[in-house]
């Protein structure tokens, strides 16, 4: 005891190892998947995370701290619970659901628990980067992919397509966030090429769409400041270049890679709607209208869309977190949901100015990213843990920047 006494910040560095660890476990599981029996590393690691955080709160006493967006997810816990237990006809599916939106919230609101330092949040996203790096080097160094051809969708162990595509435009975002040094440019650009044809192999359209929205709502601050003439010339001349290197590339690299049919079916939205036929995103997003209009005040209980979409309790949803919410919640839980992500949008322009190392704008485009990922794949369990994931460190970097906890009372790095 101390040891944590006389060295306080082992356990944050425990925590954020762990931290790191748990938002990967999907990724770590299906690499591994063919090799050992990783199922439960989820529960493994959450576990270890709870006696970091309960060991850290006897020896620290620090004071939690709270914020609007913490009170409205912690509302929407107990109306889904309430809609799991009253209203939901299906509860394997919706018990399953809600455990992996609880877990997601709690590893959002990570930093509100541990009062982490501003410099915590840094080393936090150094190690996610570094981790991110690990994960991807042990997908492609233990797996065989030697069967795979470019007519097919990339598979890496049992990780789905989708979710691969949306770990390769993450690390492209952490890339252009991390290697900022002039010598390296050329390595960074290699990297982030590489990472955006591993996209265009996961046959995913999301990730794309997704970091050019994010990048934009992050940045669009910076289109209030005076913008000075070589500033701009700077800018045209990058943008002149990125242009030319995209069309060769596309002649040279794309095509030579990628099949005429396999794009077109990918990548075209009309295509690729058509080869899933019912289970297109346009009919279960119909599907989920029908039955918000069926009960649009309550909802329909929590993981009902599966069961009212086949007649029985199973793992099916909309692809659309939002349609979601109003099917199985109704208009009252979305309205719960919305709120947060609407106060933490709002507040994002008003604090990015004073962002000068930009974790706020870092932290703002991960968020934007896998909310437009969100309304397109995954549900509101688990699977979209790092919309939850993002908003939670956003909202706390907020915190940080009123002045309400000064890092000169929080300096546990």
């Amino acid at each position: 005891m101390n040891i944590f006494l006389k060295k306080p910040n082992l356990l944050i560095c425990v925590s954020l190892v762990l931290y790191s660890l748990l938002i990967n476990t999907d990724y770590l599981y299906g690499s591994l998947a063919k090799y050992v029996y990783l199922y439960n590393i989820r529960n493994i690691l959450t576990g270890s995370l709870l006696i970091c955080l309960i060991s850290f709160w006897m020896l620290n006493r620090k004071q939690v701290v709270f914020n609007k967006t913490m009170f409205y997810f912690i509302v929407l816990i107990f109306y889904m619970f309430f809609s799991l237990g009253v209203i939901s006809p299906a509860r394997g599916y919706g018990g399953e659901k809600f455990n992996g939106f609880l877990v997601s919230i709690f590893l959002g609101y990570m930093p509100f628990l541990f009062a982490y330092s501003y410099g915590t949040i840094i080393k936090f996203y150094k190690y996610l980067f570094v981790v991110n790096v690990l994960i991807l080097a042990l997908m492609f160094l233990i797996n065989d992919l030697s069967t795979y051809t470019t007519d097919t969708r990339l598979i890496v162990g049992e990780i789905n397509p989708i979710w691969l595509g949306r770990f390769f435009g993450e690390l492209i975002i952490l890339v252009s966030f991390f290697v900022k040094k002039e010598k390296f440019w050329f390595f960074k650009v290699l990297i982030i090429s590489l990472l955006s044809i591993g996209i265009l192999f996961t046959g995913s359209k999301g990730p794309f769409l997704s970091i050019l929205i994010g990048a934009f709502i992050a940045n669009i601050s910076n289109l209030t400041e005076n913008i000075s003439i070589t500033r701009a010339l700077r800018f045209i001349t990058k943008v002149t270049i990125l242009a030319i290197g995209l069309i060769l590339g596309v002649k040279f690299i794309l095509l030579k890679l990628f099949s005429i049919n396999y794009l077109a079916n990918r990548f075209i939205v009309g295509n690729s709607e058509t080869s899933y036929g019912d289970y297109s995103r346009s009919h279960l997003y119909k599907h989920a209208l029908d039955y918000f209009y069926h009960s649009p005040i309550w909802g329909n209980g929590l993981g009902s869309f599966g069961y009212m979409l086949n007649g029985f309790d199973i793992r099916d949803y909309p692809h659309n977190i939002f349609l979601e919410t109003l099917s199985e919640l109704g208009l009252i839980g979305f309205i719960i949901l919305i709120i947060p992500i609407y106060i933490s949008v709002r507040r994002f322009y008003i604090y990015s100015k004073f962002d000068s190392r930009g974790y706020i704008k870092l932290t703002m485009c991960l968020f934007i990213y896998y909310l437009v990922n969100s309304l397109v794949s995954g549900d509101l369990g688990f699977s979209n843990s790092r919309l939850f994931l993002f908003i939670g460190i956003l909202n706390y970097l907020f915190v940080l920047h009123t002045g309400k906890y000064p890092l000169s009372r929080n300096k546990d790095i």
